[in-house]
């Protein structure tokens, strides 16, 4: 931010910061020209999500509730939900091989972690959208701001473990 002085320069750089992400790890070994992709589309999703929560977060902490705002963080979330989901999906069959291989290996307990994290934080989006309906315009939105927090740690939580599997073994 300080080295482009703009929100555009500084999300330009942050996003091509994880997309250059996406071409490092386990990505680069098993059919790199299908893993790569999904990889740095899977990160910049949950970037865009990530992103999304911490700005709600920050927007609702002393000012009343937009709705225009609230929908259209709910709408990015969902969005970056499927293709985290379907991303997610795509390189744990790539890079596991087999079904078993998600209870058999270290790696394969830790997508599964991913996985239930990621249920979770669908129903963290469910119940914000049935809060952001009782949330009059211009109303307190203390309430889902809380609840806002709680899903950002959950997601930082499930960031650690993507980190875990950075250094998990792949199946043989």
């Amino acid at each position: 931010l300080f080295a482009f002085r703009s929100l555009r320069g500084a999300a330009f750089l942050a996003f091509m910061a994880v997309l250059a992400g996406g071409s490092l790890g386990h990505a680069t070994a098993v059919v790199p020209a299908v893993s790569i992709p999904l990889r740095a589309v899977h990160m910049a999703a949950a970037a865009v999500w990530l992103g999304g929560l911490i700005a709600l977060g920050l927007a609702l902490r002393n000012a009343p509730a937009r709705h225009s705002l609230l929908r259209a963080v709910s709408s990015a979330a969902l969005v970056s939900f499927v293709v985290v989901a379907v991303t997610g999906a795509g390189q744990a069959l790539l890079l596991l091989g087999s079904l078993g291989a998600f209870v058999q290996t270290s790696y394969g307990r830790l997508v599964l972690v991913k996985a239930t994290g990621l249920l979770l934080l669908a129903a963290f989006g469910y119940l914000h959208r049935r809060m952001i309906a009782l949330v009059p315009e211009g109303g307190d939105a203390r309430a889902l701001g809380r609840s806002v927090v709680v899903e950002t740690l959950v997601f930082i939580a499930l960031i650690l473990v993507s980190g875990a599997l950075a250094f998990a073994q792949l199946p043989e």
